[in-house]
């Protein structure tokens, strides 16, 4: 007598392993998706943001060369990428200044602290020679900060100051240096002024201080940093004029929630004196 064999379990079974297949698929199927759109969003954020970044440089760029702030500006409608820049220019000036805006200074080359402000000549951007800088009662005093490091790699600093009048100019020569070792040690000490304690310069702490140095009739100093690149800051006992410009541009793609912004900021000294000028004191008052 033949006899019945019932499937029924194993089909269900079967369909159960199909059903477990599916998933499988289904999961690694939304995974590859879910990675793919990912991986676009993350391209097209990228790109967006390059394009943002590009339209502040546009605007960077014009302001650096007009010396003016911009309210707001699309850039060209030819350019696919639709964005737009602002600008803002604001100059560096006051009693607490950190010079090159606070960005670190190379060592042997030095920065120049204006003493006279930029507004005179036929563009009235050039400087001021007959004008020193002479605050009240005629004798002014500067303080030069600087180093954020310990003194075996800190910098020294040498500080040539013009002043007097125009036509027949004085250069004085300071010197200083944080490291005892260096000054009076070894056998070649460099017989600098001893640095005296810090402070803070626009809320940045720096380690190192020139101490008052007695300014009359100011036109302009160099400040050279020696052994290391160092930030430099000067705190005066009157307002400085404009050491220079301070560009700030954001660039901006898109609108709302998805807008993307994109800032850069720049730091325009006014031209700078060659250094033969403070190395052998050679001065002309037609220059």
């Amino acid at each position: 007598m033949l006899g019945f064999v019932d499937f029924s379990p194993q089909r269900g079974q079967a369909l159960l392993i199909i059903v477990l297949i599916m998933v499988v698929a289904l999961t690694v199927g939304l995974s590859v998706a879910t990675r793919s759109i990912t991986s676009l969003r993350t391209s097209t954020e990228e790109a967006n943001s390059a394009q943002a970044l590009s339209a502040a440089e546009a605007g960077l760029e014009r302001s650096l060369s007009t010396g003016a702030s911009i309210a707001s500006e699309a850039l060209p409608e030819s350019l696919p990428n639709q964005s737009s820049y602002f600008t803002s220019v604001t100059t560096k000036s006051g009693s607490q200044i950190l010079l090159n805006n606070g960005t670190i200074i190379p060592r042997d080359e030095g920065i120049d602290l204006w003493f006279v402000a930029h507004t005179c000549g036929s563009d009235g951007k050039s400087p001021c020679w007959g004008a020193p800088w002479s605050p009240s009662p005629l004798v002014g005093t500067i303080n030069v900060y600087w180093d954020t490091n310990s003194c075996n790699n800190s910098a020294a600093v040498e500080i040539a100051v013009v002043s007097g009048n125009s036509a027949s100019p004085v250069l004085t020569r300071y010197v200083y240096d944080p490291c005892s070792d260096r000054r009076v040690g070894g056998t070649n000490p460099n017989n600098f002024s001893a640095a005296q304690a810090g402070g803070q310069i626009e809320g940045k702490t720096l380690n190192y201080s020139t101490g008052s140095i007695s300014i009359t009739d100011g036109l302009i100093a160099r400040i050279i940093p020696i052994y290391k690149d160092t930030v430099i800051g000067v705190d005066a006992s009157s307002a400085l004029p404009s050491q220079g410009s301070v560009i700030t541009a954001t660039g901006s793609l898109g609108a709302g929630n998805s807008k993307i912004v994109r800032k850069l900021t720049a730091f325009q000294a006014y031209p700078s004196l060659p250094a033969e000028y403070f190395t052998f004191g050679i001065f002309s008052p037609s220059n």
